[in-house]
């Protein structure tokens, strides 16, 4: 398990969205998923760039770990905007409204938010296993420059993927179960 605490700055805390999750979410989109889609773009563009033949033993599995955290982190990403935050929202209107909500096929939030969290499990794994085959690659070789280059941009992404996963694990899930649970229970 991760510190994810650790990692975020000052102006992302929780007293910074004065219990207001709809500004948390679009937070979190502007400025995380944003990032994330942008980081990650250039990671991919880089290790497409750079001939990893000489450079690394086994260059198929650095491409491959890093399409699969590409393709992991956008389908997570849409899960959260097009699910899981309308679904906040909801709840979170339904709540202005005094109303109780409507559990459709969801069942209860908790099942997406369950879903989130094992991908966010998932896509720090897959750091992991990039930062292993480029730290093994940097011991074995002498000139690892074009590798250099990618060591800053993992690093970069994974100190923004803690940050958002802070957010959204230890600030907005919490409390948007605690919203369902009070809004089911009265």
């Amino acid at each position: 398990m991760y510190n994810y605490k650790t990692t975020v700055s000052e102006g992302e805390n929780a007293n910074s969205f004065n219990n207001n999750l709809i500004e948390l979410m679009e937070f979190i989109v502007s400025t995380h998923h944003s990032f994330v889609r942008n980081a990650l773009q250039k990671i991919l563009n880089y290790s497409n760039q750079v001939e990893l033949n000489n450079l690394i033993d086994k260059p198929n599995e650095l491409n491959g770990l890093i399409e699969h955290l590409f393709q992991d982190m956008h389908n997570h990403m849409e899960k959260e905007e097009r699910i899981l935050f309308p679904l906040i929202k909801y709840l979170v209107e339904t709540e202005k409204f005094g109303e109780r909500p409507k559990t459709r096929n969801y069942g209860t939030v908790r099942n997406p938010i369950r879903q989130m969290l094992s991908e966010h499990e998932t896509a720090l794994e897959i750091i992991k296993k990039i930062r292993n085959v480029l730290t093994k690659a940097r011991n074995d070789k002498t000139n690892n420059d074009p590798l250099a280059l990618l060591f800053p941009l993992i690093s970069e992404f994974e100190t923004d993927l803690q940050k958002h996963i802070h957010l959204e694990n230890d600030i907005l899930f919490p409390r948007i179960i605690e919203l369902e649970n009070k809004l089911l229970h009265t």
